[in-house]
């Protein structure tokens, strides 16, 4: 599946912030390409713009990567929830996933946002 939209950053530092929903039998390998672009076109040599890709679940962030103007991740394994408890008392419980993409900025590195 490939998936492209547009976003645009806004006064907190957020790009995008995207839940992930979907029925999961099973285990869901992904990929992910994500690449900032100005009106439509890639950002000229000499600007750099710093960003960082997190997946949250349960509102934790469980995986963060770093880029400047792109950031590949090859390989990330959604689990599955089949079989899981949706809450425990205990924090070594493995409860149900509720995935959630983001990626966000530093508003000092950005002075147009």
């Amino acid at each position: 599946m490939e998936w492209t939209d547009s976003y645009k950053p806004w006064k907190y530092g957020i790009i995008f912030k995207e839940k992930i929903v979907f029925a999961q039998a099973d285990n869901i390998m992904a990929s992910f390409n994500l690449r900032l672009l100005q009106g439509a076109k890639e950002f000229p040599a000499e600007v750099k713009r710093a960003f960082r890709f997190e997946v949250l679940d349960n509102n934790k962030v469980i995986f963060s990567k770093n880029g400047w103007n792109q950031l590949n991740l090859s390989h990330f394994l959604f689990r599955t929830s089949a079989g899981l408890p949706e809450t425990s008392d205990s924090p070594d419980v493995e409860v149900k996933h509720n995935y959630v993409l983001q990626a966000v900025f530093d508003l000092h590195l950005w002075p147009e946002a």
